[in-house]
């Protein structure tokens, strides 16, 4: 498992959807079996819808896409100045479920990618 926070122990991720699906509580399994390729144990891990407590209690929220990032804008609470701003800064997380075969492979490496992009730039 790859372990990219070893010089930033002092962030904290969190993880929410603008739009759980009633009784989906887990990843679906082509989610599982992509982040398992990659050693990522995502077992314990249950979806939650965005709250607007999440506005408060962070310092950015990421979208994965364009229509998320308005979502999230449509949901802000009154007064909020939190940035929300797309994961990959000036492009898209292409949604795996509506293209190729290896939809969920490109998903994993932009993540990771997006991940290694925030980790240079954070402090720490």
């Amino acid at each position: 498992m790859r372990d990219f926070s070893a010089d930033h122990r002092w962030l904290s991720i969190n993880t929410a959807t603008v739009r759980r699906q009633r009784g989906q509580e887990w990843p679906l399994l082509q989610i599982l079996e992509a982040c398992a390729a990659r050693g990522y144990d995502l077992t314990a891990f249950r979806c939650r819808e965005i709250t607007a407590g999440d506005f408060v209690s962070h310092d950015l929220i990421l979208a994965m896409d364009r229509e998320n990032q308005a979502q999230l804008e449509a949901r802000r609470p009154a007064g909020s100045a939190v940035p929300i701003r797309l994961f990959l800064a000036d492009r898209e997380v292409p949604d795996p479920y509506y293209g190729e075969a290896d939809g969920f492979e490109t998903m994993m490496s932009q993540i990771e990618q997006g991940v290694r992009v925030l980790l240079a730039v954070a402090p720490g």
